[in-house]
C-alpha cells in the first residue's frame, strides 16, 4: 500500500498577495496619473474603460451591498463633422462630445437626432452654477478633479486629471452610494496606461486537510479574498497548474478549474498519479488567478516557478499517528451563513468548542463532550447573526490528565 508524503503537510499562504503578470500595458497608479503634467480631464478613445466598485449603504438597516460597475467607450461616431464617443455605462448607453476650444463636454442620449446638454463645464470655478439640460448643477473643482454637484450634495459625478471618469458619489438622508475607481485602461495619442488600485488585488489561503495525507488524494481547502467584495466580484478564474517531473522528463497536466464561478472555493480533492509517483516522479504545482480588470491580469502563487508537493513512500514504514491537537481554519471563510470547522483529537479528551463575537461574548457552544482519537468536523450556522468577525475556540483536555490544548481561529461572517 502506497501513500503520499506531503513536502509540506500543512501549508498556509495567509493572505499573501499573489504576484501579477501584466504585458503590453504600462502600469500606473492613480496617484501617478494625477501627477502627470497633461491637463486633459477626459481622455476618450475607443476601447478605453473604467471599472468601479459600486457600494450602497442603508442608514436605517445598517446594511451594505456591493457590485462591479463599469464605463467603456465602445465606438466613435461622426455627426455633422463632430466626433462623438459612444459610452456604455453599466446597462445604459449615451454619447459624449469634447469641445476643447470651449473647454466643455457635451452629452446626448441620441444622435438621430442629436439633443446635447452640457455635462461638464471646465471653465467654471468651484461652486459656480450652470445648466445641465433642465437641471441646475454646481461646478466642482478640486484641482485634479472636476465635475458637478446637484442639490447641494457632495460630488455626484467627477473626472480626474489624466484618468477621466473617476468617482460617482451620492449621499442622501436614507443612505449613500459610493462608486470607487478600481482600474482603468486609458489610451491617447502616443500613450497607453493601465491604471490600477492595488487594494483590490486578490489574496487567498490554502492548506491541506489532515485526514487524507496517507492516500494519493491531495485534499486541499482554498479561501479566496477580494477587498470589500463578496461573491462574483473580480474573479474570472482560479486554476491549479501542475506537472510531473523526473530528471529532464516532464509530463504536463491539464489545468484544473477551482473557481466554480464564485469568489472563494472550499474543499477540493485532486487525484495524484500514484504510478508516476512510485517511479520517483515529483508533482509540481502553482495557482493562477485571473481577474476581471479592464485589462485582465493574472496573479500567481508561488510568485515564481512551481512548488513541489510530495514524494511516495510505503505506508507501513511510516508512523502516521499524530500526537498533537489541532484546530483548522474554518472553510469557507468569509462565510454566509454556514461554515465547517475541522479539528483533530490525538487521544480521548473532554472537548469544548465555542463561538464568540468580537467583544468576547459567547455566541454558541458547538461541542461539549468526550471525543476519542480522530479527525472531526462541526458546522456553524451564522443565520440571524450580524456580519462581522467571530472567533471559534477549541479547549481540550485528555482524560488521563497528561495533555491540554486551547486554540482559536478568526471567522468572518459576510452577508
Amino acid at each position: 500500500m502506497k501513500f503520499i508524503k506531503m513536502c509540506a503537510l500543512i501549508f498556509s499562504l495567509s493572505l499573501i498577495s499573489l504576484s501579477y503578470a501584466q504585458d503590453s500595458i504600462v502600469y500606473k497608479t492613480i496617484d501617478e496619473m494625477h501627477n502627470l503634467q497633461d491637463s486633459n480631464y477626459l481622455p476618450l478613445a475607443k476601447g478605453n474603460g473604467w471599472q468601479f466598485m459600486y457600494q450602497t449603504h442603508d442608514y436605517h438597516t445598517q446594511t451594505s451591498t456591493s457590485r462591479l460597475y463599469s464605463i467603456k467607450v465602445i465606438d466613435t461616431v461622426s455627426v455633422s463633422n463632430r466626433l462623438y464617443f459612444k459610452i456604455n455605462q453599466d446597462a445604459n448607453q449615451y454619447y459624449v462630445r469634447i469641445d476643447k476650444i470651449n473647454n466643455k463636454v457635451y452629452k446626448t442620449t441620441s444622435i438621430a437626432p442629436v439633443n446635447e446638454i452640457v455635462l461638464f463645464d471646465f471653465n467654471l470655478a468651484n461652486g459656480s452654477a450652470y445648466l445641465q439640460g433642465d437641471q441646475i448643477v454646481t461646478a466642482y473643482n478640486s484641482g485634479y478633479e472636476k465635475g458637478y454637484t446637484s442639490n447641494g450634495a457632495p460630488p455626484t459625478f467627477f473626472v480626474s486629471k489624466n484618468i477621466g471618469f473617476y468617482n460617482i458619489r451620492d449621499y442622501g438622508t436614507l443612505g449613500y452610494i459610493d462608486i470607487t475607481l478600481i482600474d482603468a485602461l486609458v489610451k491617447g495619442p502616443g500613450f497607453s496606461y493601465f491604471v490600477r488600485d492595488s487594494h483590490y488585488d486578490p489574496n487567498f489561503t490554502a492548506h491541506s486537510l489532515p485526514n487524507t495525507i496517507n492516500t494519493n488524494l491531495w485534499h486541499i481547502n482554498f479561501e479566496y479574498y477580494q477587498h470589500l467584495i463578496v461573491c462574483g466580484s473580480l474573479l474570472d478564474s482560479l486554476t491549479l497548474q501542475s506537472y510531473y517531473k523526473k530528471g529532464n522528463d516532464s509530463i504536463p497536466n491539464a489545468p484544473v478549474n477551482l473557481s466554480q464561478g464564485i469568489a472563494y472555493v472550499t474543499d477540493t480533492t485532486i487525484t495524484l498519479d500514484s504510478s508516476l509517483l512510485s517511479q520517483n516522479y515529483k508533482f509540481y504545482y502553482r495557482f493562477e488567478l485571473k481577474n476581471k480588470y479592464v485589462s485582465p491580469m493574472r496573479f500567481y502563487y508561488p510568485q515564481t516557478g512551481y512548488s513541489c508537493l510530495s514524494s511516495l513512500m510505503d505506508v507501513k514504514n511510516e508512523n502516521l499517528q499524530k500526537t498533537n491537537y489541532s484546530l483548522e481554519q474554518n472553510y469557507p471563510n468569509p462565510f454566509n451563513p454556514t461554515t465547517t470547522i475541522n479539528y483533530y483529537i490525538p487521544s480521548e479528551s473532554k472537548v469544548n468548542i465555542t463561538v464568540y463575537n468580537a467583544l468576547g461574548s459567547k455566541v454558541k457552544e458547538l461541542v461539549s463532550e468526550n471525543k476519542v482519537q480522530g479527525n472531526y468536523e462541526v458546522k456553524f450556522d451564522g443565520a440571524g447573526l450580524a456580519s462581522g468577525v467571530y472567533f471559534v475556540t477549541l479547549k481540550a483536555a485528555s482524560v488521563d490528565g497528561k495533555q491540554s490544548f486551547v486554540s482559536s481561529k478568526k471567522m468572518i461572517l459576510m452577508k
